[in-house]
């Protein structure tokens, strides 16, 4: 496949993309998001160890496997899980960083929470605390 893909440098590891697909058009990811269960960013990003650093891999894989707690990615890496439940009109939404987060990435969080309340057709109500749920079995 020579020509056909170019190197990148992920920390220590390289990864490959198709040759001349290194531009992305200078459009910025979100830096806070709330990403559900299955999230085919978190199950098919590799690899693992910069996608879950440390001992947000510990709370946010199931046996080493992704998908199984809704996300909370700051800056495109993992950063602790959340949970949501529904009760009437109500939507709450607890979130559980693993690192520390600075006070706009907490508003970001916030604003991530309403979001989901607004997809939900629902009032979202915060909690920052610990996610008591498992993981989706």
């Amino acid at each position: 496949m020579s020509g056909q893909l170019e190197r990148l440098w992920l920390g220590d590891e390289a990864a490959y993309v198709a040759a001349g697909d290194v531009d992305w058009g200078g459009a910025a990811a979100a830096p806070v998001l709330l990403v559900p269960y299955f999230d085919a960013y978190v199950v098919g990003g590799h690899p693992r160890d910069l996608l879950f650093p440390g001992s947000v891999g510990e709370r946010a894989l199931a046996h080493g496997q992704a998908g199984t707690f809704p996300v909370l990615l700051v800056d495109g890496t993992a950063a602790g899980v959340w949970h949501c439940r529904r009760t009437g009109g109500t939507i709450d939404v607890t979130v559980e960083p693993v690192v520390a987060l600075s006070s706009g990435q907490r508003a970001e969080v916030a604003a991530q929470a309403d979001r989901v309340g607004r997809i939900s057709q629902a009032r979202a109500r915060l909690t920052v605390g610990k996610v008591t749920m498992g993981p989706h079995a």
